[in-house]
């Protein structure tokens, strides 16, 4: 899970409201692709994981609407399989950067920038917020 712990950095490390913008597209893209990984039918956390995917795609297209979303945003995720961290932890970990982003995203949105741009961070926060609830149990 160093991709996920990398991110948090990122997200920690990103300046201004182009950059916080380009971080959270990326995280939220990078919760998307490792959730969609513990996607288990048989698995207690079968609808969180598959929820936190719906809902990360939800907050990246939030962000990536943004009057101030920088251009060539993308992430290279590493390749992650499911048998690198049990499900409960990857749902513990998701729901860490989860909170982090919501934490980074609502503090953007006191910031001061366009109209467009906050509204975009707060739907992008409320987006943050259910996929912490979702995989932290709550």
């Amino acid at each position: 899970m160093t991709t996920l712990d990398g991110m948090k950095a990122r997200i920690e490390d990103a300046k201004g409201i182009a950059g916080t913008l380009g971080a959270c597209w990326d995280a939220f893209e990078l919760i998307q692709q490792v959730a969609g990984k513990y996607v288990d039918p048989d698995s207690d956390l079968f609808y969180a994981f598959l929820s936190a995917m719906t809902t990360a795609c939800e907050g990246r297209d939030a962000v990536g609407f943004a009057p101030s979303m920088p251009s060539g945003v993308g992430l290279a995720v590493a390749p992650l399989s499911p048998g690198d961290v049990p499900s409960d932890d990857a749902a513990d970990i998701i729901a860490q950067l989860a909170s982090q982003l919501t934490s980074k995203l609502t503090g953007a949105a006191a910031l001061p920038c366009t109209p467009g741009d906050r509204q975009a961070f707060q739907r992008a926060a409320a987006s943050a917020a259910e996929i912490r609830d979702l995989l932290s149990g709550q």
